[in-house]
């Protein structure tokens, strides 16, 4: 959180093998892995490959949270 200081709120990518559960407290892989704005997976030819997105609420409540793709 150190490092993230000032930074309303954390995104969290994680492969599909880990599905997303807890609501109020964040995985301990994540306090290990920390926050990242990279995500790296394997996907075999002609696969739809899933992933996920966890956001943490750090510094201020979140409200009308949205994605958009970066194309």
């Amino acid at each position: 959180m150190a490092s993230r200081a000032g930074k309303p709120f954390l995104l969290f990518a994680e492969d599909r093998r880990f599905p997303i559960r807890m609501t109020e407290d964040l995985p301990l892989r994540w306090i290990r892995r920390g926050p990242s704005d990279v995500f790296k997976g394997d996907a075999d030819r002609d696969e739809f490959y899933a992933f996920q997105i966890g956001v943490y609420a750090a510094a201020q409540a979140l409200g009308d949270v949205r994605s958009s793709s970066a194309t």
